[in-house]
């Protein structure tokens, strides 16, 4: 459970990271790829 709740905190981050990086679509391309990882990996 604990897993869980530390990927919910870690794609919320990663979420306002994409947010405040949208001038940067290198990064935000990446960032994306990892949140698409940890809905993989949490389904």
């Amino acid at each position: 459970m604990a897993c869980f709740n530390l990927l919910a905190i870690v794609e919320a981050t990663l979420r306002s990271m994409v947010c405040e990086a949208s001038s940067l679509p290198q990064l935000s391309r990446e960032i994306l790829c990892v949140l698409r990882a940890l809905r993989m990996a949490r389904a």
